[in-house]
């Protein structure tokens, strides 16, 4: 990505069990707040700010992205983000996963999320989705034949898309959950071509 103009800042989160939800999308928060702050100090643009997250960070950029409440807090709102890439994401919907995934997956989001369909639904970025609020557009890649995820990236799709907001799907089908993400950047990978294509477009 550098290669090819942009600035590439790799932020984390603090993970459960040590913490639970909501502490992982505020540091997200957190840290986009950083990079508006100070980008520019490095060559960026404050106003060009795309997110990019695999697995449980798809979940979070997608989290940010729709519930404005946690760039709220940090003194900004959703239109600082420019588009989201959500890389093969199993938690857009998390009563969907509880339901659609076996006793080690439920216990895993558990782990993150609680006990509480109250808070389940709140952590869910599908049910933050609503016309008007500044979402901007997505890239939903799914990898292989990882059953969550297509389940999870077609429900997400159609309920941006009824609200007027601008979604793609593309189905990685050479890769598996875990080259997604480790192929990515790298010469000749196919998603990259596309993440690239969809932000440049964006771009003008």
């Amino acid at each position: 990505f550098i290669s090819m103009g942009f600035i590439f800042t790799s932020i984390n989160y603090r993970l459960s069990p040590q913490v639970i939800h909501t502490t992982h999308v505020q540091d997200v928060a957190s840290a986009l707040a950083w990079i508006q702050s100070n980008i520019s100090t490095y060559g960026g643009n404050p106003e060009q700010i795309f997110i990019i997250g695999h697995s449980a960070g798809a979940h979070l950029a997608a989290l940010v992205a729709t519930d404005e409440t946690y760039l709220q807090a940090q003194g900004l709102n959703l239109g600082l983000i420019d588009g989201v890439v959500c890389l093969d994401g199993g938690g857009y919907d998390i009563p969907l996963a509880m339901k659609s995934e076996g006793k080690r997956k439920f216990n895993l989001y558990a782990n993150a999320f609680g006990w509480n369909m109250t808070d389940w639904i709140k952590a869910s970025p599908i049910h933050h989705v609503e016309k008007g609020k500044a979402i901007p557009p997505f890239l939903l890649i799914r990898a292989g034949q990882r059953e969550a995820s297509p389940l999870q990236a077609e429900k997400f799709s159609v309920v941006l898309t009824f609200n007027d907001i601008s979604v793609e799907i593309y189905h990685a089908i050479d890769k598996n959950h875990g080259s997604l993400n480790n192929d990515l950047g790298k010469a000749g990978d196919e998603p990259t071509d596309v993440i690239s294509h969809f932000i440049n477009t964006l771009l003008q």
